[in-house]
C-alpha cells in the first residue's frame, strides 16, 4: 500500500507482522512474537485479546464512530423499508419477471394495497443508547443535511 511508503510489507499473509489492521477479524496477539500493535476499523476491541496484549505492552486501539454516519442513514433507510414495506413488495414482483406486461399490470392493480404501508410524519421513534450513532439517529436529519433557506 502507498499509504505506509517504501520499507513496509502490507498484506494478509506477512509472516511476523509487527503491526495488524483488522476490522472484526478475531486476533490473538500471543500468536504474533513481534507483534507492537493493534487498530480495529470500528468500535470495540472485543475481537481482540486485550489482557494478553496489555501484558506485552502491545498498543490496542479502535476508531469508534468512523462509521457512525453510514450506520446511522442507514437506520432511516430501514425504517423507510419497513414502513412502507419495501421488501414485501420487492418479494411480490421478483416472480413477475417474465410474464406478460398485461398480467403483470392487472396482477400489481389487485396486489398494490397490500404494501401501502404507513407514514413516519407525526411517529415517534425510540432511541435506546444515546452514543455517537443514537446521538446522530435522534439529530433531525434535516438539520444535518438540508440548508434551512
Amino acid at each position: 500500500m502507498r499509504m505506509f511508503g517504501e520499507g513496509y510489507d502490507v498484506g494478509q499473509d506477512v509472516p511476523d507482522p509487527i503491526a495488524l489492521i483488522v476490522r472484526s477479524s478475531r486476533v490473538q496477539t500471543d500468536d504474533y512474537p513481534n507483534l507492537l500493535a493493534v487498530a480495529r476499523a470500528g468500535a470495540g476491541v472485543n475481537n481482540i485479546s486485550v489482557n494478553s496484549a496489555t501484558e506485552k505492552g502491545i498498543c490496542v486501539f479502535n476508531t469508534p464512530g468512523a462509521n457512525a454516519n453510514a450506520v446511522a442513514e442507514l437506520v432511516f433507510t430501514m425504517l423507510g423499508v419497513h414502513a412502507r414495506n419495501v421488501d414485501k413488495a420487492l418479494d411480490f414482483v421478483r416472480p413477475l419477471v417474465n410474464r406478460d406486461n398485461v398480467r403483470i399490470t392487472a396482477l400489481v392493480e389487485d396486489e398494490k394495497s397490500r404494501f401501502t404501508g404507513f407514514e413516519l410524519a407525526g411517529k415517534t421513534l425510540g432511541i435506546i443508547g444515546l452514543g455517537k450513532i443514537g446521538v446522530l439517529v435522534a439529530t433531525p436529519l434535516a438539520s444535518r443535511y438540508c440548508a434551512v433557506v
